[in-house]
């Protein structure tokens, strides 16, 4: 059964791919190049043998490992494409966005450490050149909270200038058979974390339908339940939401 080819990364097989640019990697040159499509492979070369003196090793492309990070306030992974580059006897276990990023760039791998490769879609798998840009830690925050990738109780132990995308939070409140409202909840993340171990897809499944779950019924709440929470946090400074502009714009 073949395997459907989804990222460019799957295809080993090819030798190369429409469009594909292939670059020495810094510090691997003559062993390994990267491509703008997210691809990494091995060049023929010569290497020490214990017997025979010398050996000659066909080049290939790489296979790829992805690494799953659970993510518990969206209740997904984050997926981060990995691959094992070898050089005088050493292992390097490298990140393939940054490898490809740098790369291009022109830049050190073993600088730069402040520095985060973002994919622009939000795809771990998606390692092509044009879908990564280049974030400071401030920045990445920021769009981790744009998105509400972070638990809402981490918030608190961050920097005040940190403002949670309150735009796309959805209050709801639990209620008993009757109607009555027994807890509300900022939104279906946090419900999660109440110590009734609720689980947020079948929250908003009976949101829908208007089902009990859990012996409870779930109703959207008002927003103005924000409020008060929405005034505990400054907000952002539009200078700052230039500059992230201007980070974007300059890749």
């Amino acid at each position: 059964m073949e395997t459907l080819v989804v990222y460019p990364y799957q295809d080993i097989t090819t030798r190369n791919l429409s469009r594909e640019i292939w670059m020495d990697i810094k510090k691997f040159e003559g062993y390994y190049q990267v491509s703008n499509l997210g691809r990494v492979r091995s060049l023929d070369r010569t290497v020490p043998h214990s017997r025979c003196g010398t050996q000659f090793v066909k080049g290939r492309i790489l296979k790829q490992s992805v690494k799953k990070h659970y993510n518990a306030s969206m209740d997904d992974h984050v997926n981060i494409l990995h691959v094992t580059l070898a050089n005088e006897c050493e292992s390097h276990y490298l990140i393939v966005r940054r490898l490809v990023f740098f790369t291009f760039k022109g830049l050190d791998l073993q600088d730069h450490d402040d520095i985060i490769i973002n994919p622009i879609d939000n795809d771990g798998l998606n390692c092509r050149l044009n879908n990564l840009e280049m974030l400071t830690r401030s920045e990445k925050r920021y769009r981790t909270l744009e998105q509400n990738r972070i638990d809402p109780a981490r918030i608190n132990k961050m920097p005040e200038i940190v403002r949670p995308n309150f735009a796309i939070w959805k209050p709801v409140n639990r209620c008993d058979t009757n109607g009555k409202v027994l807890q509300t909840f900022p939104s279906i993340a946090s419900a999660k974390k109440d110590p009734g171990s609720y689980n947020g897809t079948y929250i908003s499944r009976a949101i829908r339908s208007g089902e009990p779950y859990r012996g409870f019924v779930w109703k959207l709440a008002s927003r103005s339940v924000l409020d008060e929470l929405s005034a505990q946090y400054p907000k952002r400074k539009k200078i700052r939401q230039k500059n992230i502009r201007l980070a974007s714009n300059i890749l």
